[in-house]
């Protein structure tokens, strides 16, 4: 569809270099200061207590048959995810924000939103 996949991370250079070579099939850009975050979405507080929930818990088992669990943490745990089309002229045609840790978009949703962007 004529887009690329691009990862902006808050996490340690070291976690980004292992996913680039074990998990992932395309770039992690690091944003350690969360500039992005911050101009794209509006991040909410995960309480901590967030982790020991049925859901958590079933998503991070689900990552780990995927290869794509979270590893240590390193800047804030309680941040969810976030994932965004964005042109190349810098418009954002699609957002989702995540209201806890690993919240992503159906990847049918995304592809979708891809699609009418294109």
């Amino acid at each position: 569809m004529g887009a690329e996949p691009l990862g902006i991370s808050v996490a340690a250079d070291f976690q980004a270099k292992e996913l680039m070579e074990k998990s992932v099939d395309y770039d992690l850009l690091l944003d350690p200061d969360r500039n992005f975050k911050t101009a794209a979405l509006a991040i909410p507080k995960v309480k901590l207590s967030t982790y020991l929930t049925p859901v958590a818990a079933k998503r991070y088992l689900a990552g780990r048959g995927h290869k794509t669990r979270q590893g240590a943490p390193t800047a804030t745990p309680s941040e969810p995810p976030g994932v965004a089309i964005i042109d190349p002229d810098r418009t954002i045609r699609y957002l989702y924000q995540g209201e806890t840790v690993g919240d992503y978009p159906p990847v049918a949703e995304v592809l979708a939103a891809l699609e009418s962007s294109a």
